[in-house]
């Protein structure tokens, strides 16, 4: 059903459909202008945020927006009418005619040009539905690895951060290694241990800290900045695995890949249509006056004229044409099925990291933290080594680090779910 969806200030006309992220962007792609120039992001940056400026900015969509505007102008230009042609003669002059009976004749001739111009019109309407359809698809592409870029930043800015408390709670157990040692209660490698754990986990933050400035500008260079100006990234949080109500292949039909694939099959037939029409011989009716010497009398003068298919008859282009479309039909159809395991495979994983979030969550985290709180606890007053304490922290360590693995791997299933057909929200949806 038809509503008036206001976003960012800007008022459109859309389908209502569910809140998504990834359908967000849609609203400023539609209304923004790809000239327009993207200002430095300041302060954090969601991923609703990340995907409506790579929407507005991207270089991929200027590109794609003047090439197939390009190729509309034209074929508008071939469904207007044939230019008139105006012709001047003058006969019967000179020689032993000497002037008395000379003839001068004023004519014009207009290409009638039947069905030709129908058909081109209809080759230029559904170029320009396949340029829309080809902004989407390019659309998609775009958001996608917009998402990617956004999410892989955001992993390892995590990352930095789990490692970094990692770091500090290793610079306190150096102290406690060493007090211990300084009581008798343990030897001089416990601190040695210490003092390498910590190192690794230094070295460990300082190579993720290099690889997060890079990610974040790759980030940012998706809307044309090249160095990235904004804060942290904000993700909303994952919630249950929750597959869209409507059958997979109405969503199939709307992706925009498939739209664009059967707009590519539209455009081939209009072609077909138009090579039949080009084997038509083209009329050309021609009018004007002649003036006579002789009589010194004006009369008029008309005729018709036509081409004569001797030498070529058109049918090789007919026959081209056809086979365009059946290859525009193939493709069509491969589309369709790549799209549908897209789907598929992207349910699947978004069912198994949500479940595996929902596991990790609900017990492997609090089994983990209450473990290492006994193990620190223990280690304090004897009961345990240096080494079940370290092993303990290695363990929650590499499990919150999964958690995050398996964030990332949610969000691009959904979003990969989310952008198989096209859209706009009504609203963000809340980090």
């Amino acid at each position: 059903m038809a509503v008036v969806v206001m976003f960012g200030g800007v008022v459109v006309h859309a389908v209502a459909r569910a809140d998504t992220v990834w359908n967000s962007a849609w609203v400023d792609s539609i209304a923004a202008s790809p000239d327009s120039t993207a200002r430095p992001v300041s302060g954090p940056l969601t991923l609703s945020q990340a995907l409506r400026l790579s929407a507005r900015h991207h270089p991929t969509l200027t590109a794609a927006l003047w090439s197939g505007r390009a190729d509309v102008e034209r074929a508008r230009d071939e469904a207007h009418w044939a230019n008139p042609t105006v012709e001047a003669s003058l006969e019967n002059f000179g020689g032993g005619f000497g002037s008395s009976i000379e003839e001068g004749t004023l004519q014009l001739g207009q290409p009638l040009g039947f069905g030709r111009r129908g058909a081109a019109s209809r080759v230029a309407t559904t170029l320009e539905a396949r340029t829309r359809a080809d902004l989407e698809s390019q659309l998609v592409q775009v958001l996608r690895e917009t998402a990617d870029a956004f999410l892989d930043a955001w992993v390892l800015e995590r990352r930095v951060a789990l490692l970094a408390d990692a770091e500090t709670v290793g610079r306190a157990a150096i102290d406690a290694a060493h007090e211990r040692t300084r009581i008798g209660a343990a030897p001089a490698t416990e601190g040695l241990r210490a003092e390498t754990e910590w190192a690794q986990r230094a070295a460990e933050r300082r190579q993720a800290e290099a690889e997060l400035a890079q990610a974040r500008n790759t980030l940012a260079r998706q809307w044309g900045e090249q160095t990235a100006s904004f804060d942290t990234l904000v993700l909303p949080p994952p919630t249950a695995a929750t597959l869209p109500a409507e059958s997979l292949e109405e969503r199939v039909d709307r992706h925009p890949d498939v739209l664009r694939a059967a707009a590519d099959t539209v455009v081939a037939a209009a072609r077909v249509h138009a090579a039949s029409v080009q084997r038509r011989p083209e009329l050309t009716l021609n009018g004007g006056v002649r003036y006579l010497k002789e009589l010194d009398e004006t009369g008029f003068v008309a005729s018709v004229t036509a081409p004569l298919p001797l030498w070529n008859s058109g049918r090789s282009l007919v026959t081209a044409a056809e086979a365009e479309r059946r290859a525009a039909v193939a493709r069509e159809r491969e589309v369709r099925r790549r799209v549908l395991g897209e789907f598929e495979g992207a349910a699947e994983r978004m069912t198994a990291a949500s479940e595996a979030l929902e596991m990790s969550n609900a017990r492997a985290l609090p089994a983990a933290r209450q473990a290492v709180e006994q193990l620190e606890s223990g280690y304090r007053r004897g009961r345990f080594t240096y080494l079940d304490t370290v092993d303990g922290r290695r363990s929650l360590l590499d499990l919150r680090l999964l958690v995050l693995d398996t964030t990332r791997d949610y969000w691009r299933a959904r979003l990969t779910i989310e952008g198989l057909t096209t859209g706009t929200s009504q609203k963000e949806q809340s980090p």
